[in-house]
């Protein structure tokens, strides 16, 4: 999933319900839109496009920190159905993209040239997605647990001391989870990890590294149990979101589906 960056990030995308609002002319004279809050202030080039429906319940504030108007900014947020998400930026060069959503509650913290991007179908019910010098990417139809933490980006240094002179260990910070993950309650996703799509990450996981699409991994540092297996949103049953995602999975794979089974049939 390719995000982009800002000189330039992607152009932010805008549809019939939109509407375009420049977050350096803040606060509006109108006020905010319903379930939109926004404090602190913005510089130049600084833009939100707001999405709403009838439907949509969900709340969104997005805060600014550290005293210094938050520049180069593109926000496109589809205002959720449900759920209370604060997003707060610090610095320049700073991207989020949130698709449609039945659910998102948590926190999303933009810092100094970071890009988020969440696909459409994306429910989470309690997580905290960090993002300095590097970028997050979500694929569509994913499912986040409560206590969902994420991280892409170094806060404090690495020093290597293996030669004649210290050197800094500097490195552009990534994450990047596929469509129709699953993130079971209180699982980590570290920086520079990659979980392929399909996958189930159990409950308490420490994810760490590459892992394969349609498998499941488990502990600290997470390890892949199973493979060739996804998820379903219902016990007992398997959901249709589950069916779109393996005719997209095999269709990008070229993997044809299985042969039905005729046995029994006269």
């Amino acid at each position: 999933m390719n995000l982009g960056r800002r000189q330039g990030h992607a152009p932010v995308t805008t549809d019939a319900r939109a509407q375009v609002i420049d977050l350096s002319q803040a606060p509006m004279a109108a006020g905010w839109p319903p379930g939109l809050t926004v404090t602190g202030s913005f510089g130049a080039q600084a833009r939100l496009v707001w999405s709403s429906s009838d439907a949509a319940q969900g709340s969104v504030t997005l805060q600014v920190r550290g005293g210094v108007p938050a520049a180069g900014v593109d926000l496109r947020i589809v205002r959720p159905l449900a759920g209370k998400l604060l997003v707060t930026l610090k610095g320049r060069s700073l991207r989020l993209d949130l698709g449609d959503s039945r659910m998102f509650s948590g926190m999303i913290n933009l810092l100094d040239d970071s890009a988020v991007v969440i696909g459409a179908d994306v429910t989470c019910q309690e997580a905290r997605i960090s993002c300095r010098s590097g970028s997050v990417a979500i694929g569509r139809d994913c499912m986040l647990s409560a206590g969902i933490s994420i991280e892409a980006g170094q806060y404090h240094g690495l020093v290597d001391i293996s030669g004649s002179q210290p050197q800094l260990l500097d490195r552009r910070s990534e994450v990047v989870i596929g469509d129709h993950v699953w993130l079971g309650t209180n699982a980590m996703v570290l920086d520079q990890c990659k979980i392929g799509s399909g996958t189930v990450v159990g409950a308490g996981a420490v994810a760490a590294g590459d892992y394969p699409a349609n498998s499941v991994i488990v502990g600290n540092p997470a390890r892949v149990v199973r493979n060739d297996t996804t998820w379903s949103r219902q016990a007992g049953e398997i959901h249709r979101s589950t069916h779109d995602y393996l005719a997209a999975y095999r269709a990008a794979s070229r993997v044809p589906a299985p042969a039905r089974s005729h046995e029994g049939e006269v």
